[in-house]
């Protein structure tokens, strides 16, 4: 069966947590029957349960809600990726408008694009004390053949959607000193809450899904823990979403990453005598094609920028295990490190990043850790209704962070109107997010028989 390892590498961001709640139980006994059972407590699940709760505070009529994961609160995928939320705005965009049209193309770029106000507002809304620092993304290219397809990207979306580009105020920068000013290069992030008829049970793997429940209700969920009856499941597990629904087994594979933190160098931190001085920017660091490292560089932890541990999260390092597809491919081993992924981190940023120094513990790796992304068999996630009642939102490829708020809305009203009229209508959700589920959508992609990654 598949399901998440028990001795996990642990993430930066679990340094911190608190242990009721990550092994939350609400009640002695997971009850029998509920409404909705969300399955994932992942940045999807959670926004899920968020939703969900939303529309029953705004209708007055609260359905009763049961989230469940197979191991501690929120320490998948969401726990251990860079935190960051980098929407497309060029990159494949030729590839997209080949594949889709290029109206949904720029239609599914401005949709990501849209997630950074969506993230600030959550965290507003519900008062959220979290890290988020919202500030610009520089992509830095270091193999000019990359660049070059990446500039056709760049013009060709700037050709068709000049309105679309100067919104989401995508810019060109190609002189060398300039781009050292800016960034000091060689030549945002938050969490849902939820309130209302909500049960939390984690350590309660699901083992099996079986449909035509008793007592008229739709589905049977097999757990740990007993049986639960249910009317609507959204499943929202990403990498392990096969052990659940058996479709997904070669649509959706687990494929192992890794990501570290790094203590700012003595002169990259605030208030520094010499050197460039923080950095300023988020960066994807572009070797070639298919291999990117990101550097998102902390402002600090909690509500106030600049107080607290100001650690730089550093993930990529795909140059050093590519080449070996059992170190990465439908590989769900979150335990141990990737060889090799250490010292590349280390060598890194001093060779990218002007005047990094390694000293005194500064401008080192501090702390190390593997994850567990889901693929796509098609690099889209699926989103939608596979059945009556029965919901998936997941396989985000890597890429879930400008996508997963409005695919978890767009299921969870799917789910709750299902439940409380029969139907999912289809205006359900407002433009364009009908016809980017259309693009990202279950039926057809999960009934085909062939992989393509």
């Amino acid at each position: 069966m598949l399901l998440p390892r028990a001795d996990r590498t642990e993430p930066f961001w679990l340094s911190e947590r608190d242990d009721a709640v990550a092994d939350m139980q609400t009640r002695p006994a997971l009850p029998h029957e509920v409404d909705i059972v969300v399955v994932g407590s992942g940045l999807s699940g959670a926004l899920a349960v968020h939703h969900l709760t939303k529309a029953g505070e705004q209708s007055g009529g609260q359905q009763q809600l049961l989230l469940l994961d197979a191991q501690r609160l929120c320490e998948g995928a969401t726990a251990r990726n860079g935190g960051h939320c980098k929407p497309l705005t060029y990159l494949g965009f030729r590839a997209e408008a080949a594949r889709h049209g290029a109206k949904t193309a720029d239609e599914m770029y401005s949709f990501e694009a849209a997630h950074l106000a969506a993230y600030a507002e959550l965290v507003r809304s519900e008062d959220l004390d979290c890290d988020m620092h919202v500030t610009r993304a520089c992509d830095v290219f270091m193999d000019g053949a990359d660049a070059a397809e990446a500039k056709k990207d760049y013009d060709e979306r700037k050709r068709l959607f000049p309105a679309s580009m100067a919104r989401d105020d995508v810019r060109e920068v190609s002189d060398v000193d300039e781009l050292a000013r800016m960034t000091g290069i060689k030549g945002g992030n938050s969490s849902p809450s939820a309130r209302g008829k909500l049960d939390v049970f984690t350590h309660t793997p699901v083992h099996r899904i079986d449909e035509s429940a008793p007592a008229g209700r739709g589905y049977t969920v097999v757990t740990d823990k007993g049986p639960v009856r249910t009317q609507s499941i959204i499943v929202c597990a990403n990498a392990w979403t096969a052990g659940i629904l058996p479709l997904f087994q070669d649509k959706i594979v687990p494929v192992r990453g890794t990501v570290c933190s790094v203590r700012p160098s003595a002169n990259h931190r605030v208030g520094a005598q010499e050197g460039h001085g923080p950095l300023k920017m988020t960066y994807g660091i572009r070797h070639g094609p298919g291999e990117m490292d990101y550097t998102i560089p902390r402002q600090g932890r909690g509500r106030v920028p600049g107080m607290g541990d100001q650690s730089i999260i550093l993930g990529g390092a795909k140059g050093v295990f590519n080449r070996d597809l059992a170190a990465w491919y439908s590989n769900n081993d979150d335990a141990t490190l990737i060889p090799g992924t250490r010292e590349y981190f280390t060598s890194l940023l001093p060779r990218v990043f002007k005047d990094w120094k390694v000293q005194d513990g500064q401008g080192e790796v501090e702390r190390i850790w593997t994850g567990v992304l889901g693929y796509s068999h098609d690099l889209l996630p699926y989103v939608g209704r596979m059945g009556p009642g029965l919901y998936v939102s997941a396989g985000f490829t890597g890429h879930g962070m400008p996508r997963i708020p409005a695919c978890s809305e767009a299921v969870a009203h799917m789910a709750l109107s299902e439940l409380r009229q029969g139907t999912t209508p289809s205006k359900a959700l407002a433009s364009p997010v009908n016809r980017i589920l259309g693009a990202l959508g279950v039926p057809e992609r999960a009934a085909a028989r062939e992989s393509s990654l």
